[in-house]
């Protein structure tokens, strides 16, 4: 029962994480691009499409992260 709350949780951790970070990473890729990457222009359920999700995920949690440490690091000089 265990492995079962613990496949669930890790399938929802991963969805919650596509879900935020998505739309930051998309945008930061688009700017940095201009406009050619990514293709992707909805987060679909497709198996085909989910590495690049993960990929552009990855990119907005570090692009959030960057701001983040930005802001606090001017708002306390």
């Amino acid at each position: 029962m265990d492995w079962i709350a613990g496949l669930l949780g890790s399938v929802l951790r991963q969805l919650a994480f596509d879900a935020i970070f998505f739309w930051p990473g998309w945008l930061v890729l688009n700017i940095l691009t201009l406009g050619r990457y990514p293709r992707i222009r909805k987060r679909h359920r497709n198996v085909d499409d989910y590495p690049e999700i993960s990929l552009i995920s990855v990119v907005g949690m570090l692009s959030t992260l960057a701001v983040v440490a930005s802001i606090a690091y001017f708002w306390t000089r």
